[in-house]
C-alpha cells in the first residue's frame, strides 16, 4: 500500500489547483474579451465594407448612402437595440426609426474642404451606462469619426462630379446651340468635331461630316484659299476675319466670316484647329443689292436732265454733271467750296436763310427761283426744288435745279 499524503501536502496541492484555476479563469476572461474585441473589430470592418458597397455604384444618390450609413452604424453597436442614429449632411437628414435624443451621444463631424457640412450623431438608449463604464468605447468613437470622414469624401466626390457634369452640359449646350457655326479640324484639314448649328446649315449628319476634307465643303475659290492658308494657320495659330464660302449639301452657297485658332500640346505640336463661321449671307446679299441700287441711282443722277445737288452745313456734298454744266466748275473744285459761292450776291441772304430753316426743320420743302453765278461770272436763273434729307446720319438739303435762264429772258 502507498503512503498516505500528509495534510500539508494536500493543502499545497489544493492551493496549486486553485492558482491554476484562477489562471485559467483569467485566461478564459481574457480570451472572451479578445473574442469580443475581435467581434467588434469585425463588425467595424464589415460596417466600413458595407459603406463602401453603398458607394460602389457611382450613380448611387447621396440620400441613399446617408440612409444606409445610419442603419449600418446602428447595427454595428454591441447592443443595437440601445442605439439610435441621426445623420445630417447639407440639406439631407436621416434618423433611424427608434430615434430619440438622450444625454449620452457621440458626434463625428462631416467635413468638406475644411468646412463642417453635417454630423453623424449616435445616441445611447436604455438608461445610463453601468458604473465605471463609458457610454461608448474608444473604438466606437474612432469608427464614427472614420465614417464621418468617409461620408465627407463621398459627398465631395458626388458634388464635384455633379458640378463637372453641369459644366459639361452647359458647355455642350453653348457649343451645339450657338448661333455661330463651330468646327474643329485635325492637322490634315479633316473635320474632327462640329456643332449642331453647322450640321443644320450644311444639311449633314455628324457621321457624314466628321472625317470630311474641309476643301470638299467649300467653293473652289475658298478651297484654293484654304489649301494656301491652312499651313500658315497651323504655324501662326490664328486667323481672323477671313471670308469663306461654304457649300451646303443642297448646293446652296453660304457666305461666312472665319475666325480660327490652334490647340497645341506642351511640346508645341499642333493638335487641332478651332474655328467659328459667322453666317454673313444676308449681309453680303444686302451689300450686293445696295451696290446694284447705288449703281442704278448713280446712273439716274449722272444722266438726269436737271441739276442734282446735296448741301449740308453750307457745303456741297454731291453735285451731278448737270450742276457742273450750269456752273462751269469741275467736281473737285465745286466740292471744296460753300454752296453760297454759286449764288448771286443779291440772293445769298435769302438762300442761306432758307437752307438753315430746312436743316432745323422749320421748313421741310421749298421751291423758289434764284440767280446763280457760273465760273465765268455769267448770271443763270435757277428754279430750285428743295427737300430736307438725312445725309450720312445728319440733316442736309437735296436740291433739284432747273436752268430757266432762257425762259426768264423771254419773259
Amino acid at each position: 500500500m502507498g503512503v498516505k499524503p500528509s495534510y500539508d501536502a494536500l493543502a499545497r496541492r489544493v492551493s496549486e489547483l486553485e492558482r491554476e484555476a484562477a489562471l485559467g479563469r483569467r485566461a478564459e476572461a481574457a480570451l472572451r474579451e479578445q473574442n469580443r474585441a475581435l467581434d467588434r473589430r469585425a463588425k467595424e470592418l464589415n460596417c466600413l465594407y458595407e459603406l463602401s458597397n453603398l458607394f460602389e455604384p457611382r450613380s448611387a444618390s447621396l440620400k441613399k448612402i446617408v440612409r444606409g450609413a445610419a442603419e449600418l452604424i446602428a447595427a454595428v453597436r454591441q447592443h443595437p437595440e440601445h442605439t439610435c442614429v441621426r445623420i445630417v449632411l447639407a440639406e439631407l437628414e436621416y434618423k433611424t426609426k427608434n430615434f430619440e435624443k438622450t444625454s449620452w451621444k457621440l458626434v463625428g463631424k462631416i467635413m468638406v474642404e475644411g468646412e463642417t457640412v453635417g454630423a453623424v450623431t449616435v445616441y445611447r438608449l436604455g438608461g445610463p451606462p453601468a458604473h465605471g463604464q463609458g457610454a461608448f468605447a474608444k473604438e466606437e468613437k474612432a469608427l464614427i469619426n472614420e465614417i464621418a470622414g468617409r461620408l465627407g469624401r463621398i459627398a465631395t466626390w458626388i458634388w464635384t462630379t455633379q458640378a463637372l457634369q453641369s459644366l459639361k452640359e452647359k458647355y455642350e449646350d453653348l457649343y451645339n446651340n450657338s448661333p455661330a457655326m463651330y468646327m474643329s479640324l485635325d492637322c490634315n484639314g479633316r473635320v474632327v468635331e462640329c456643332n449642331h448649328t453647322i450640321l443644320e446649315k450644311l444639311g449633314y449628319t455628324r457621321a457624314q461630316l466628321v472625317g470630311r476634307d474641309m476643301a470638299s465643303l467649300v467653293t473652289p475659290r475658298s478651297a484654293a484659299d484654304f489649301r494656301k492658308n491652312f499651313p500658315e494657320l497651323i504655324e501662326t495659330g490664328k486667323v481672323t476675319g477671313a471670308e469663306r464660302q461654304l457649300v451646303a449639301r443642297s448646293g446652296e452657297i453660304i457666305e461666312t466670316l472665319l475666325n480660327a485658332t490652334v490647340d497645341y500640346d506642351k511640346t508645341g505640336k499642333a493638335l487641332r484647329t478651332r474655328a467659328s463661321f459667322e453666317d454673313i449671307t444676308k449681309r453680303k446679299r444686302a451689300e450686293a443689292a445696295l451696290r446694284r441700287s447705288e449703281e442704278k441711282y448713280r446712273l439716274v443722277v449722272e444722266n438726269a436732265m436737271e441739276g442734282i445737288l446735296v448741301a449740308q452745313d453750307g457745303w456741297i456734298k454731291l453735285a451731278n454733271p448737270k450742276v457742273l454744266e450750269y456752273t462751269g466748275w469741275s467736281e473737285q473744285a465745286i466740292m471744296s467750296r460753300p454752296f453760297a459761292d454759286l449764288v448771286h450776291p443779291e440772293d445769298k441772304k435769302g438762300v442761306i436763310e432758307n437752307h438753315s430753316k430746312m436743316l432745323t426743320g422749320d421748313n421741310d420743302t421749298g421751291k423758289y427761283t434764284q440767280r446763280a453765278m457760273d465760273r465765268a461770272g455769267q448770271i443763270r436763273w435757277i428754279e430750285n426744288n428743295r427737300v430736307r434729307i438725312d445725309w450720312e446720319g445728319r440733316p442736309a438739303t437735296l436740291n433739284f435745279m432747273t436752268d430757266i435762264t432762257e425762259r426768264r429772258q423771254m419773259e
